[in-house]
């Protein structure tokens, strides 16, 4: 189990990382947001000593966190389905993130990409649900 101050740390850093984000729409919201990662971005940490990388755990918390800031609740994540990393993200990069998230009967699905410099880092699909707090 993660220590709960590491995790508030992280999703803190993640946030603190973030230059710009809109969202719009009611019934499927469209969120789209730029990050930049510093060198002493705690998620980098460990993975790997000599080139850190921006963790592919690190990206599916991204865009939770995102779809959280959109409906103003807590989630969670049930299922990471047909998701697909292809780059690394290094330190200082530009990171453009989108999100569509749309309502479904087994709760919040977010389809998403990452991308730096119109390259597709990652993308994939979320099933979300709705946490504690």
């Amino acid at each position: 189990m993660t220590d709960p101050a590491v995790h508030a740390d992280i999703e803190k850093a993640l946030i603190d990382s973030m230059q710009e984000i809109s969202v719009t729409g009611d019934a499927v919201q469209e969120i789209h947001a730029t990050f930049v990662f510093g060198d002493d971005f705690p998620g980098f940490e460990g993975h790997f000593p000599d080139q850190p990388v921006f963790a592919a755990i690190f990206q599916i918390a991204l865009v939770r966190l995102l779809a959280e800031r959109a409906l103003e609740c807590p989630l969670v994540t049930d299922v990471v389905e047909r998701t697909k990393f292809k780059g690394i993200v290094l330190p200082r990069e530009k990171i453009k993130v989108s999100v569509h998230l749309t309502e479904t009967e087994q709760g919040r699905r977010a389809v998403f990409t990452l991308d730096r410099e119109g390259e597709r880092v990652s993308e994939g699909k979320l099933l979300l649900g709705r946490g504690v707090g």
